[in-house]
């Protein structure tokens, strides 16, 4: 069974903090003890403690250098289980692009893929929010993804950040504020913000 989501990616500092901290199934999606629970691959994942996205508390972030050889790489994830089917999640992610990538072919995106297994090793299938990556630069954009139904074999499920750089040219991003929550995210309000050092 094919599951439909509605993507949206706001530019904001804040994604419903309320709904995303009562009901998300991610640990440590704010970093607040470093790179715990989180797989690094792909890239050279780092804590950060001098910046965090805005709403965070001043928690930190994590930062990931990828430099190739391949032009996109996924290089942080978390596998999470205890879904059933038929129920819909949303997720997404608070995203910084550098200063100096401005005016490069670069971006940043959140995955969320499903497996058969407990161990998501048994892929079955991915979602992501197509057309609504993050580009801008210098400032922290949120990507929010909603309505994902959960496939009928599901046992576990990633979160993934993913960049995409022209091959050669190393490419930095700071995450923050992951989330997977039952239901729909709706009407999320954006607020801009500068990062919280």
């Amino acid at each position: 069974m094919k599951a439909m989501f509605q993507p949206l990616a706001v530019c904001g500092a804040l994604l419903v903090a309320q709904y995303v901290s009562a009901q998300n199934l991610l640990l440590n999606p704010r970093f607040d003890s470093g790179l715990a629970d989180w797989a690094s691959k792909g890239g050279t994942a780092t804590f950060d403690k001098t910046l965090g996205a805005p709403g965070s508390g001043g928690s930190g972030s994590v930062r990931v250098l990828f430099n190739g050889p391949a032009r996109q790489a996924t290089v942080l994830t978390q596998c999470v289980t205890g879904f059933s089917a038929g129920e819909v999640y949303s997720w997404g992610a608070k995203v910084y692009i550098h200063p100096e990538h401005a005016g490069r072919n670069v971006l940043a995106q959140v995955h969320l893929d499903w497996f058969s297994d407990r161990s998501c090793v048994e892929w079955i299938g991915g979602h992501f929010a197509p057309g609504h990556p993050v580009r801008g630069v210098g400032k922290w954009e949120a990507i929010i993804a909603r309505g994902a139904g959960v496939p009928t074999s599901t046992k576990s499920a990633s979160i993934s950040a993913v960049m995409v750089t022209d091959p050669g040219h190393p490419f930095e991003v700071n995450f923050d504020d992951f989330y997977l929550v039952r239901g729909e995210v709706l009407n999320p309000t954006p607020t801009s913000g500068e990062p919280e050092r």
